[in-house]
C-alpha cells in the first residue's frame, strides 16, 4: 500500500529485519493526511515512521511501549502528549483508541 514506508523500515533505522516484524498496519493520520505505518516487533516493541503528503519521510521514529493494562495505556497516553508532544488525534490514531478517549485520560 506504502512501498516507500515498508521499503524505509526494512534494515534501515531503527534497523528493523523482516524476522523481526510481528505485524503492521498502515494508515493516514486525520490531522495532517500524512502516511504512517506502526510495526510491532517479536519483542514488543512499536515504531511508527510517518511520511508527509509531500513524499518526505520521517527521520525520526517514535518508540512506543507495549502496555497491557489501562492504567499503563493511561500514562503512555500523558507521556505520549506531555514529553513527545503528539496531538490528541494522533495519539488516538497510534494506539487505535477513541479521541474522545485520549482527551478525557488527559482531563483525568
Amino acid at each position: 500500500m506504502f512501498p516507500e514506508i515498508t521499503e524505509n523500515f526494512i534494515n534501515k533505522k531503527p534497523f528493523l529485519s523482516e524476522n523481526q516484524i510481528e505485524s503492521f498496519n498502515m494508515g493516514i493520520k486525520h490531522s495532517t493526511g500524512e502516511k504512517f505505518m506502526k510495526v510491532r516487533t517479536v519483542d514488543g516493541k512499536i515504531f511508527i515512521k510517518i511520511v508527509a503528503p509531500n513524499g518526505v519521510i520521517s527521520n525520526e521514529y517514535i518508540n512506543i511501549p507495549l502496555y497491557y493494562t489501562t492504567e499503563q495505556r493511561d500514562e503512555l497516553v500523558k507521556y505520549l502528549r506531555h514529553t513527545k508532544g503528539l496531538i490528541q488525534d494522533d495519539i488516538a490514531t497510534y494506539l487505535g483508541i477513541s479521541q474522545s478517549t485520549v482527551s478525557n485520560i488527559l482531563r483525568g
